[in-house]
């Protein structure tokens, strides 16, 4: 524009432009019109001036052009500063919830977040808006706009031409945001717009007229600025006008006919149903609901005991289906709670919860968690309506840990005076214990000791035991002693003998000799003592009791000397090294044993009879023949043989004649000559005699293969084992003898002896 002016060119028409764009479309004042060209006429002419006179002065093109700038730049400045003088200010207490409006869940910021609303009402036009986080979108409606926010915007800036800017600062207007919630607030200006009378002709004198979303009462007449404006005449049982108007000095009125309606049906349905519902604050009735009203908008609210109120806007339309639907929001909450370890209990407002998913109304919760064992945890939380708040507790054991390392291992340990004899390591809680550990035969260890919260106290304990001593001497000087304590040996040694150190306690002295009887001298060794003891055996020998289990009567002899008869009984053997001799009229087993007073049992071990089971299984009579009977084996195994070639002849004489029976009845069948069919007729005859005879045979043959092969199985399950070898057992052992034995009718008998 600048360089224009330097040309000497006529800038009026771009001019304008500017003036236009810069006012953003609002109607300029006359006086404004007026100086800004006289302005740029007086800059006109004094830049034509000094165009004139330029080759004179020399000045330069570039310099002249700065300077024009500066100085145009400085008289736009101070026209529009000049005219900044009206302010805009927010109506006392005119911020509120707005109630029935929401934000759609599709409206999100950059952040992804739920946009929140914020209407801003107003008698003026032309307003424009910024804010710290950038306004998502917004829609302008008559007296009013509508702005996206973001839900932790702080601040909106509102301009208008002619206005200071006005910065509101939402937290001085207790106006906190939230995702999907709308407030409102009221912006006006000190400076009024030129008014001009106009004539709202309608056909209905109580018609109600709003003007730009105010209502204006029912006159005809009403002063408005000039410009557009948005008309709205509403009576109740006509259809409603809605116009936008643009007032002008030529055109002034505006001539409406209002036409009647007829109601309309509608229908509220709510889930759950059950919910109160008002229409323009009137209870209608309870969903699901339906009814007729007169076509139009309506406030709708619902209302169920425990939900969250329902506030919206709905229109009744003509020739529409007016069927809405709502879902209600419980008025509660939901806590979630991860606690650990899980079986803690849970207090909500000194309330025990034994559920971790809690439904709670809206409002504050003191939370503790308890167990014992564990320190307690404390929490408070606030709950919104339709919050699902999640919550994570994890306890802190109430213990300290004792280590400790015994030694012997079986003392008793008390902490406090409660048992805790065998536990290496023990969770405890932290304080002062006194510690006492202490067993029969040692020295005690008593000692106060703090435990810490979380820490570890280790200590190793070794018990002193008390002690004596033991002198032994003997005669015959080259005597066995066995030292016992509690039956179990605990030291072994020849002849004379000094132990020191030997634990408290009483104790039994075993002492042997060959050709001497056993002494035994109990013995208390006490502490710090020394117990002297000289043993003097007598000659002779030691006799023990000692069982046989031999399952038939053999004679007893001892290095050669009969000493009895035993099968299932008890006799009296001396002690030491002897030669054993069992036998009977079937058998002599003799052994070199070594009997003392732990030798309990004296049985015959014998050949296992399984090898000789398979053989007679597979061969008659061989299992016999390898297991020493050989005489009755050689019978079996000849028996079996004959009745199975017997058997086999039989068989085959039966095949034959089978055979010449079948084609004796295949001649006659085929022949055609009279006599030859007599013949063969009474061949046919005696044959089939002859081979139901020899098949009876065949068959009772059969039998007796079979049972010559049960006899010899039986017997091998019934004959009675060899024996081979002495066995001194030092235990009773319980064994389980099976037994088979034919009886007097042809039958077997069979049972189980236990044997000790």
């Amino acid at each position: 524009m600048i360089s224009e002016l330097a040309n000497g060119q006529s800038v009026k028409c771009k001019q304008n432009v500017r003036l236009n764009n810069y006012v953003e479309g609002k109607r300029r004042k006359p006086w404004f019109e007026t100086m800004f060209f006289v302005i740029a006429e007086l800059i006109k002419l004094v830049l034509r001036k000094i165009l004139n006179e330029q080759n004179k002065h020399g000045i330069k093109m570039k310099f002249l052009k700065l300077t024009l700038s500066v100085v145009m730049l400085f008289v736009l400045t101070t026209i529009n500063l000049a005219q900044q003088t009206s302010k805009l200010y927010v109506v006392k207490n005119s911020a509120k919830v707005a109630e029935g409006e929401f934000i759609s869940r599709s409206v999100r910021d950059v952040n992804g977040q739920v946009c929140a609303g914020l209407i801003i009402k107003t008698d003026l036009t032309g307003l424009k808006f910024q804010s710290n986080n950038g306004i998502v979108k917004s829609k302008s409606m008559p007296g009013q706009y509508f702005l996206y926010l973001s839900p932790t915007e702080r601040a909106v800036d509102v301009f208008k031409f002619g206005y200071v800017p006005l910065k509101i600062i939402l937290s001085e207007y207790d106006i906190y945001l939230k995702s999907e919630r709308v407030w409102e607030i009221k912006v006006t200006g000190d400076k009024k717009p030129d008014l001009i009378p106009i004539t709202i002709d309608k056909n209905i004198p109580d018609a109600v007229i709003y003007i730009d979303g105010k209502n204006k009462g029912s006159s005809n007449t009403q002063q408005v600025s000039f410009g557009k404006h948005f008309v709205r005449i509403v009576k109740y049982g006509y259809r409603t006008i809605a116009d936008t108007i643009e007032v002008t000095k030529e055109k002034v009125l505006f001539p409406y006919k209002l036409t009647p309606i007829s109601p309309v049906s509608y229908s509220i349905k709510t889930i759950p149903t059950g919910a109160r519902v008002f229409l323009n604050n009137a209870e209608k009735g309870v969903s699901d609901y339906g009814d007729w009203e007169m076509p139009g908008k309506y406030s709708l609210r619902i209302i169920k005991s425990g939900y969250v109120d329902y506030n919206a806007k709905i229109e009744l339309k003509d020739n529409a289906k007016n069927n809405f639907s709502f879902k209600l929001t419980k008025n509660t909450s939901f806590l979630r709670l991860k606690v650990n370890p899980p079986d803690a209990e849970v207090k909500l407002n000194n309330i025990i919860y034994k559920e971790k998913n809690i439904e709670l109304q809206p409002g504050k919760y003191n939370i503790e968690i308890l167990k014992a064992g564990f320190l307690p945890v404390s929490d408070t939380i606030t709950l919104a309506i339709g919050d699902t708040l999640q919550k994570s507790y994890s306890l802190t054991k109430n213990v300290a840990y004792l280590k400790l390392n015994v030694t012997p291992s079986d003392a008793k340990v008390l902490l406090n005076k409660k048992d805790y004899s065998q536990r290496n390591s023990v969770e405890i809680s932290p304080g002062t214990y006194f510690l006492e550990i202490s067993k029969p035969g040692y020295y005690p260890v008593t000692e106060t000791i703090t435990l810490t919260l979380g820490k570890t106290f280790s200590k190793n304990y070794n018990l002193v035991q008390k002690v004596g001593g033991l002198r032994v001497a003997s005669s015959p000087i080259d005597v066995k002693f066995t030292l016992e304590k509690n039956g179990s040996a605990i030291d072994s040694w020849n002849g004379i003998r000094e132990i020191k150190n030997l634990p408290i306690g009483s104790y039994l002295l075993i002492a042997k000799a060959d050709g001497y009887r056993t002494k035994r001298l109990n013995i208390n060794i006490e502490e710090n003592k020394t117990a002297t003891r000289k043993v003097v055996l007598e000659k002779g020998f030691d006799f023990v009791s000692v069982n046989f289990n031999l399952g038939e009567k053999y004679d007893v002899s001892v290095d050669g000397k009969k000493i009895g008869e035993a099968s299932s009984s008890s006799l009296q053997l001396p002690t030491g090294k002897h030669s054993l001799t069992l036998s009977n009229k079937e058998r002599t087993v003799t052994k070199e044993v070594n009997i003392d007073e732990n030798i309990s049992l004296i049985k015959l071990s014998s050949e296992s009879n399984s090898f000789t089971y398979l053989q007679s299984l597979v061969i008659p009579g061989l299992g016999q023949i390898t297991s020493g009977r050989a005489g009755f084996g050689i019978v079996l195994f000849t028996a079996f043989t004959g009745v199975s070639v017997w058997h086999y002849l039989n068989f085959k004489n039966y095949y034959a004649k089978r055979y010449d029976f079948n084609t004796s009845i295949e001649k006659f069948n085929n022949s055609n000559d009279p006599e030859q069919k007599a013949e063969l007729a009474k061949k046919i005859s005696s044959l089939n005699s002859e081979v139901n005879n020899d098949y009876d045979v065949a068959q009772k043959s059969m039998f007796v293969v079979i049972g010559v092969y049960v006899i010899n199985v039986l017997d091998v399950l019934i004959a009675t084992p060899v024996r081979k070898d002495i066995v001194l057992s030092k235990q009773n052992n319980m064994s389980l003898v099976p037994w088979l034995a034919p009886n007097a009718f042809c039958g077997v008998n069979f049972g189980v002896t236990i044997r000790f």
